[in-house]
């Protein structure tokens, strides 16, 4: 059951909470995932930032760098005190970061 969490609304109760002022640039279905168990692997939505403003986007659950493809289950969480010098996340930490939406969240 680890790294689990629950997304169970629709993405535009999400934006509501968040009542950002920036514009959304992509289409986004809003039908809930409805899902209390979302298990690494599982395709999401999630909100980042891009140049134009917010983008909303579905995508697998859990991130590996093309090296490490297969070799173990790609990880979906880092310590904060080793993730922007650890192999995995280092690339990602100056501007690759997104919001996942989430209700909830089992470890």
């Amino acid at each position: 059951m680890c790294g689990r969490f629950v997304q169970y609304r629709g993405i535009a109760d999400y934006l509501d909470v968040l009542a950002s002022d920036r514009k959304i640039v992509s289409g986004y279905d809003n039908h809930p995932i409805g899902r209390y168990n979302i298990a690494p692997s599982t395709r999401v939505s999630i909100l980042h930032s891009v140049e134009d403003g917010l983008r909303i986007d579905p995508v697998h659950w859990g991130w590996a760098l093309f090296w490490a493809k297969g070799k173990r289950p790609d990880p979906i969480n880092a310590r904060v005190e080793t993730v922007t010098t650890g192999k995995f996340f280092k690339q990602l930490w100056p501007n690759g970061r997104a919001l996942v939406m989430a209700d909830g969240w089992y470890e």
